[in-house]
């Protein structure tokens, strides 16, 4: 499909428009974790020497929630219903720290409600991803807030968030079409395990690769470029506008984060993007006119692995790496592929760099599918895996700490 001029400019207009929102909000949270002492201390893990004001990751989901809202995306009681659950939690946290997990569990149910209560399941994709969203960014806020909490009440609310997700009928169909293809019904009742698998899946890899100035954040804003692009070639215009107006989201914030970090968006801001990016590829049909689904294979599933290839990537290869070595995968350390690269000579900034462009490379690739036959199709796909395959077992043999 030809992108129109017209979405062209509105798109646009949308991504320069919550660029500068986001920009701004950030310099208003940035004062206010300063004020309440919500910072990121040094700690061995980590590159920084001094404390780093928290809170960042409110920037990019207020923007998110007020351009939906300004895009006539969602309604505009349904968006003040969720920002009036954010502000409570943020005052239990500020002025009634004591009684975080009191306001923490109210909010949640208010907003949990509230989007029980909007949704009727399988329509509201929109509304789901966002409750969802909202969630995760309040447990976000209370783990930065307490410095770290008990990792399973994370995994708890990435569970419901994606719960909410598969009610309101964002599911991976790949089970649902092989079902059919095989002639195997039952195989489309995996579909819903594996959507929850995939989003608590991409959601903590991109909790796991903030571990750099501008990293996961900027991973996010290249992916959600490209998924943007993609959504507008296959005629998905909302969609595509989504992905740009999040894209905007977080083009505001890395002004702040790299090279040198004034802020840090937290797990608030690393939970939010993974779980949004996870929701939005699922929601996005990635088929095109080229002839894959006639194929044995579905290519079309290699659009958002390609995507999103370095978080799957890093939490691959921290995975393997740390059962090989017989290291618990929830603990944190110094052993992701951007540590081992630092570890091979180059400096942080150039790491990020670096990670940046095999990640646009990657999502060229993925455009690229879009318009080659099923062949070109499976032979690209097989050399750009025995890439990163090489490139895996290389970066594994690096010496880490930790």
């Amino acid at each position: 499909m030809e992108i129109t001029r017209q979405v062209l400019v509105t798109s646009l207009l949308s991504l320069i428009g919550s660029s500068l929102l986001s920009y701004f909000l950030v310099l208003f949270f940035k004062r206010l974790a300063l004020k309440t002492g919500i910072v990121d201390k040094p700690r061995g893990d980590r590159f920084h020497q001094e404390p780093v004001p928290l809170m960042g990751g409110n920037a990019i989901y207020l923007t998110f929630l007020i351009f939906l809202v300004v895009r006539d995306l969602i309604e505009v009681w349904f968006g003040l219903a969720m920002l009036a659950g954010v502000v409570f939690l943020l005052y239990g946290i500020i002025r009634k720290p004591g009684r975080m997990f009191l306001f923490f569990g109210l909010a949640v149910a208010w907003c949990s409600l509230w989007g029980l209560a909007a949704t009727d399941g399988v329509g509201d994709q929109i509304l789901g991803l966002l409750v969802g969203g909202t969630i995760l960014m309040m447990v976000g806020n209370v783990d930065d807030a307490r410095g770290g909490i008990i990792p399973y009440i994370k995994v708890l609310g990435q569970t419901i968030a994606g719960f909410f997700l598969i009610y309101c009928g964002i599911k991976v169909n790949f089970f649902v079409d092989l079902g059919y293809d095989l002639g195997f019904q039952w195989i489309k009742w995996l579909s819903s395990p594996f959507t929850l698998f995939w989003i608590i899946g991409m959601t903590n890899a991109f909790n796991l690769i903030d571990n750099m100035n501008g990293l996961s954040c900027g991973v996010a804003v290249i992916s959600s470029f490209f998924f943007g692009l993609i959504s507008f070639v296959n005629g998905q215009v909302p969609l595509g506008t989504i992905f740009f107006i999040f894209m905007g989201a977080g083009i505001g914030y890395l002004p702040h984060n790299f090279p040198r970090a004034k802020i840090f968006m937290g797990d608030t801001g690393s939970l939010f993007i993974g779980f949004v990016i996870a929701g939005l590829s699922i929601v996005g049909s990635w088929s095109t006119a080229a002839g894959w689904t006639s194929g044995p294979l579905k290519l079309s599933l290699a659009i958002p692995l390609l995507v999103l290839i370095y978080p799957i990537f890093d939490t691959v290869l921290v995975m393997v790496t740390r059962f090989m070595r017989g290291r618990p995968i929830s603990l944190g350390g110094k052993d992701h592929s951007s540590h081992r690269l630092v570890r091979l000579g180059l400096q942080p900034v150039d790491t990020v760099l670096l990670i940046y462009t095999f990640s646009s490379f990657a999502g060229f690739c993925a455009l690229f599918l879009t318009i080659i036959g099923y062949e070109q199709a499976l032979l690209m796909l097989a050399f750009l895996f025995l890439f990163i395959f090489l490139v895996g077992l290389r970066l594994g043999k690096i010496a880490v700490d930790g």
